[in-house]
């Protein structure tokens, strides 16, 4: 049961999500960092063998190739299984 009041869009929702998923992830916890080739605004890298994460830190959309192509919005991100 969630705490009343909270709001699964919320940011701390997504934070706590976050966290979950990082805490359940040998990648995230344990894998070394390599950056991937990404266009311009776009800062992606791979964790381990098989996580791959792209954020967009621009304010326009971009497409990047993340185990197939992937449009980001602007500000959005990605965690990938790969």
């Amino acid at each position: 049961m969630r705490p009343r009041g909270e709001d699964d869009g919320s940011f701390l929702s997504y934070c706590r999500a976050l966290i979950a998923r990082r805490a359940s992830s040998p990648d995230l916890v344990e894998g070394g960092y390599e950056s991937l080739p990404a266009p311009a605004g776009v800062w992606a890298f791979r964790r381990g063998e098989h996580t791959a994460v792209a954020a967009n830190l621009s304010d326009e959309p971009a497409v990047i190739d993340c185990d197939g192509p992937r449009e980001l919005d602007p500000w959005g991100a990605i965690i990938v299984d790969v």
